[in-house]
């Protein structure tokens, strides 16, 4: 007489789902989370060898997380500890920027208390009546459309940056190509890491493109640092100096490498963090059937 195994299997598999589930919210919220921050460190030059790398972006983190639950708590009128857990992670991607700004402007600490009374201060001139996408709940745009919005806000970023300043290429419009082609092939590489296997088309066409968002914008940041190191060093030159370094340097080779590192690390560190947020407890283990 044979026994069935049903039950366990099923079990099983609601597990790896539950897991998986897990996984790609945990690791979505750090690349929102934490992908300004190393853009940052990018734009101020600090490598993730350096040792102040982890120490300043945990602290930008931290604060972070302090303006955002102030703020959470003032609008829903209530005591910081007791403040809508869920309302600060949704605000929060939005508050890292801010504080990166603030950082990135003054290097300076911030007045966690001061600038959150600021950002209440404006959400309560909001109207709801403008919050309105014409991408959102109701009238959702098809995936093929969604997917070529995010590579067309990602090719308008590079141009932005290549048209100040071009590093006299040949053809611009090839340099705007070269940029956009790494940082496609970069969020292509890593997307294996980032999704498990049997993970709905769905879902990988939206890793993909938050992938590609997130990486435009770390290129944007190693772009711009170095075309202020460019200029900084072009300055003490003559014109002929300048011909001949120009000539004999390829620093878009520099910017290409010094992003897929920081892309790299950036990947590497939200697939450990997002890998511990999916797994069990001890006390949660799948029992065997």
């Amino acid at each position: 007489m044979g026994f069935s195994n049903k039950g366990g299997i099923e079990a099983d598999a609601n597990e790896a789902e539950r897991q998986a589930r897990e996984f790609r919210v945990a690791l979505q919220q750090f690349l929102n989370q934490n992908s300004p921050i190393f853009s940052a460190m990018a734009r101020r030059g600090i490598g993730t060898g350096d040792r102040d790398f982890y120490d300043l972006a945990a602290r930008i983190g931290e604060t972070a997380k302090d303006v955002a639950m102030l703020v959470v708590s003032m609008m829903e009128d209530v005591p910081p500890q007791r403040a809508s857990e869920q309302a600060i992670r949704m605000i929060r991607p939005d508050i890292v920027e801010y504080v990166v700004e603030h950082w990135l402007a003054f290097d300076a600490p911030v007045d966690t208390a001061l600038e959150a009374r600021a950002i209440v201060a404006v959400l309560r001139l909001a109207d709801s009546r403008f919050d309105f996408s014409p991408y959102g709940r109701g009238a959702q745009a098809s995936p093929d459309s969604s997917v070529a919005l995010t590579f067309v806000a990602a090719s308008s970023l590079m141009a932005c940056q290549t048209l100040p300043y071009d590093f006299r290429a040949a053809d611009p419009a090839a340099l705007q190509r070269r940029l956009l082609e790494t940082v496609v092939d970069a969020a292509q590489e890593n997307l294996p890491k980032m999704i498990v296997e049997g993970c709905p088309e769905a879902e990988t066409r939206t890793v993909l493109q938050s992938l590609v968002k997130h990486f435009s914008k770390l290129m944007r940041a190693v772009y711009e640092r170095e075309t202020d190191l460019m200029v900084q060093r072009a300055a003490t030159m003559d014109e002929e100096a300048r011909r001949r370094w120009f000539e004999t340097m390829d620093p878009v080779a520099d910017i290409v490498r010094d992003f897929r590192e920081r892309a790299s690390h950036l990947v590497a560190m939200g697939t450990a963090l997002a890998a511990k947020a999916g797994r069990p407890s001890a006390g949660d283990q799948p029992q065997a059937a």
